[in-house]
Parts: structure tokens; C-alpha cells; sequence
């Protein structure tokens, strides 16, 4: 079953980045645009099954986004994102046409479950079928979720099989070399969390040159070795290790940036494996 479609219309580019990363990470195609007129653009080149806009955006506003929109496309639901939470904006919002209205800062899970509430209302009923996790084929079982094959030896038991990603996922932290958890380095830290949690491993790479949303400049020059160098930690593993991780992450990380993206592992051996 395809995944659904996101338009994200959003003005902060950091903000949208890390807002598509976590949406990607739960199985949303999600197209960025970062002004009212790209996002209308992009709307005219693609199809989508959600649009979510940001209100107070250069070029064109997200109320004016959303009503070209509706101009040519009225099935296609809209969520608003913004920190506007007058009665007035809100009722604006819903006369255009919107689905839903969601104001700055949010929690990260309101936001998946109003964007499933939404897309269940605009879309009919989906066949059982469709949403199959779970496959008999003779004697074997496989979960899909957990990826155990079991085999059923009739009056003698059964036996299971932990079947290991082809697919897996790339976490990368983007922190500063000076950040600190307490009175250690921050990225010894997740580092040291990351192995107890049994995860297949953890890299930290140390940038030369750089620069964040601060915009100074860091670098690795003879004369300024004592500045702030960006540092990014790589972390493979399965889908569902990364993502029990990100809570701890988010409480240990005040000010990084941490992305997501789908990997295929060509070979893996762990210790001790032949």
C-alpha cells in the first residue's frame, strides 16, 4: 500500500526539515516548500493527499495558499500550522476550507493523530486486505512486523526464526563538539546510551568547517582550534530500534538537529558471528 502524500508549506527551513524527517520517519511522502508560492507550485505539479500550511509565510500567506488551492482542488484536506491563535484567524482558517487547525508549539504524536483523523475522514473505507501483517503459507507463519518466521512441527512444537532488515535506517545527530550532557561531552553520551541499547553501532565524525542556524563559522584552522566544530553522529539500525530511540535523544539534545533516511545494509557481521 502507497504511502500518503504530504504537501508541508513552511517557511522556516529548519523547522520544516526536521518536521519532514519525523514524517518520513512514520511513512509519509512529505514534499517541503518553503514560501506560499512554491508551495502553490508544487501543488500544481503533484498530487497529494494532505496539505498542511504554515499562516504567516512570505510571498503569499498560507489563507491565500489554501484558497488557490481550493480553486482547483476541494477534496484534498488542509491543516493549518501557526502560532496565530486568535478566534478571528481560527474561523478564517475553517471558512476557507480547512480540515483542522493546529497552533505552535505542538506535541509531535497530536499532530500524527490529527493528521490520521483527517486523512480517515477523506478517505473511503480501505479494504482489510490492504493492510495484511501477518502471512500463512502451509506451516510457516511470518509476522511482518516483528520478522519472525515460525514453523509449525506439528504434535512437536514449532520453531521461530528472527529474520534480520535488508532495509534499515540512517539516525544522524548534528551537534556541537562543546555541547555537554552534565559535566561529559554530549556525544560520548549518546554514544554510550546507543551501545547499551544493543544497537549495531554508533560513528562520530568531526567537521572541519561549518556553520548553524547562528550562522558563525567554525573551523578547524591551526589559529581556532579552540571554537565550537560540529560534530555528526551516524547510527544504523532497524526502523524500530531508531525510533525507540529518539525519545531519549530528544531529551538529551537542547539545541542539534537530528535526520533520518531510509538505508539498504549490503553486509553486516556482528562479534562472534561466523
Amino acid at each position: 500500500m502507497a504511502n500518503n502524500r504530504i504537501l508541508l508549506v513552511e517557511d522556516d527551513q529548519n523547522f520544516g526539515d526536521v518536521l519532514r524527517s519525523y514524517l518520513e520517519m512514520h511513512d509519509y511522502d512529505v514534499t517541503l516548500a518553503t514560501d506560499g508560492l512554491q508551495g502553490i507550485e508544487r501543488h500544481r505539479k503533484g498530487q497529494f493527499d494532505l496539505c498542511i500550511l504554515d499562516v504567516m509565510m512570505p510571498k503569499k500567506d498560507g489563507f491565500t495558499v489554501a484558497k488557490e488551492i481550493r480553486e482547483r482542488d476541494v477534496e484534498t484536506p488542509i491543516i493549518f500550522l501557526t502560532a496565530k491563535t486568535m478566534k478571528d484567524d481560527v474561523l478564517q482558517g475553517f471558512k476557507i476550507g480547512a480540515d483542522d487547525y493546529i497552533t505552535k508549539p505542538f506535541n509531535s504524536e497530536e499532530l500524527l493523530y490529527r493528521i490520521q483523523a483527517v486523512l480517515k475522514r477523506s478517505k473511503p473505507l480501505a479494504d482489510p486486505k490492504d493492510d495484511i501483517r501477518e502471512f500463512f503459507i502451509s506451516r510457516y507463519h511470518f509476522n511482518y512486523p516483528l520478522r519472525v518466521l515460525t514453523y509449525n512441527l506439528g504434535g512437536e512444537g514449532e520453531e521461530k526464526w528472527k529474520l534480520s532488515p535488508k532495509e534499515a535506517q540512517l539516525l544522524r545527530i548534528f551537534i556541537g563538539e562543546s555541547d555537554r550532557a552534565g559535566h561529559r561531552p554530549l556525544y560520548e553520551v549518546i554514544v554510550e546510551e546507543a551501545r547499551k541499547r544493543g544497537m549495531a553501532g554508533a560513528t562520530v565524525l568531526r567537521g572541519i568547517m561549518g556553520f548553524g542556524k547562528n550562522s558563525r563559522i567554525h573551523t578547524a584552522k591551526i589559529l581556532r582550534l579552540s571554537e565550537d566544530l560540529p560534530l555528526v553522529i551516524e547510527i544504523v539500525d532497524a526502523e524500530e530500534r531508531i525510533n525507540a530511540f529518539l525519545p531519549d535523544l530528544d531529551a538529551m539534545i537542547h539545541d542539534g538537529l537530528i535526520t533520518i533516511e531510509k538505508v539498504r545494509v549490503i553486509a553486516y557481521r556482528h562479534e562472534g558471528d561466523p
